[in-house]
């Protein structure tokens, strides 16, 4: 095989034409094309993209089709802002417009007759009116994935579509990178699945969906509740994902709605919400507690329901309940 091309940064990332290798056969030149690529790599850190992120009193108000007067505010005098390698969750109760800024810092909030959107928004100093879909990945909260196709085919798809001029090589390259960062290597070859095909874990689905925004490597990436409808541990792999790609380098900003303590303990930056307004904004963890602790509304402990031990003797039920206690020993039958 004779290597004559050089190796070029695209998206922060090595990647190697198809033309620089000539091999007789395709499956021998994809095998030493990968070799290359992991020299390539040994050479020393190659520099990414980063992304730092700033938005000030953005203001989202839907108007009355008639009188053109606001109706109802959704977003009221919001601003926050988040840097790289940093993870920042927007919580808040439902209702408090989370998905709604969500969508106005990804910039897919349109312009509307009955809508009135203003504020600012700048990436790296710079404002955005628009081409924020070019430097980064917004995340939907539901799966759209061919049940019968598997991980590899899936992620192969996408990134044949999506990664304009890049060879079937370069591709595979790619997937390869994206499956190994979101450590589905053991489930590559296994089927998405869905309620009548097994296929792979919720948890796994969930990042096989982030993979596919992933391809093209945006240094900034959006997500809309990740970790809604997993269990515990599923939600928890996924959070650690999200941790390891900010790490990485990406500004990761997501919708969280009641994480459990474990999964807030990885938060960088905390942006709380409550309709519409910002409650708290800045570093999550001790310095969110100690924020509301001068407040006078000091939170409690971090735990969960099934450390709290059960009371040793059942409370008693008032007489005014129509519910009937259980006795703690069963009354033997004559």
């Amino acid at each position: 095989m004779s290597f004559r091309g050089t190796w070029r940064a695209v998206g922060g990332r090595g990647r190697l034409k198809h033309d620089m290798c000539k091999s007789p056969d395709g499956l021998t030149q994809q095998k030493e094309l990968h070799s290359v690529a992991v020299d390539v790599e040994s050479v020393g850190p190659r520099p990414r993209k980063v992304a730092s992120m700033a938005w000030s009193d953005v203001d989202y108000t839907v108007l009355d089709p008639k009188t053109k007067e606001p109706k109802r505010k959704i977003l009221e005098g919001v601003s926050g802002s988040v840097d790289p390698s940093q993870l920042l969750a927007i919580m808040g109760p439902s209702g408090s417009g989370k998905t709604s800024l969500l969508n106005v810092l990804a910039g897919r909030v349109l312009r509307a007759k009955n809508a009135e959107l203003t504020g600012k928004v700048v990436v790296n100093g710079e404002r955005v009116t628009s081409g924020m879909h070019m430097i980064s990945a917004y995340v939907e909260q539901d799966e759209l994935l061919y049940a019968f196709s598997t991980v590899r085919e899936t992620l192969m798809f996408a990134a044949q579509l999506r990664l304009h001029g890049v060879s079937a090589v370069g591709c595979m390259q790619r997937v390869e990178e994206v499956v190994t960062e979101l450590n589905l290597v053991l489930a590559i070859d296994t089927v998405i699945g869905n309620h009548m095909k097994r296929g792979v874990s919720g948890g796994e689905r969930r990042r096989v969906n982030i993979g596919l925004e992933l391809l093209h490597d945006p240094p900034l990436l959006f997500l809309d509740e990740p970790t809604s409808g997993l269990d515990s541990f599923q939600a928890q792999a996924v959070m650690q994902t999200l941790k390891k790609l900010a790490r990485h380098g990406r500004t990761i900003v997501a919708s969280i709605h009641q994480p459990r303590s474990s999964i807030y303990a990885m938060m960088d930056q905390l942006l709380l919400l409550a309709a519409g307004r910002v409650v708290y904004a800045g570093s999550a963890g001790h310095d969110a507690a100690g924020f509301f602790a001068s407040a006078g509304l000091p939170p409690p402990a971090p735990s969960n329901s099934h450390s709290i031990p059960p009371p040793l003797h059942p409370t008693p039920t008032p007489s005014h309940s129509h519910s009937i206690p259980l006795p703690l020993h069963p009354t033997p039958t004559p």
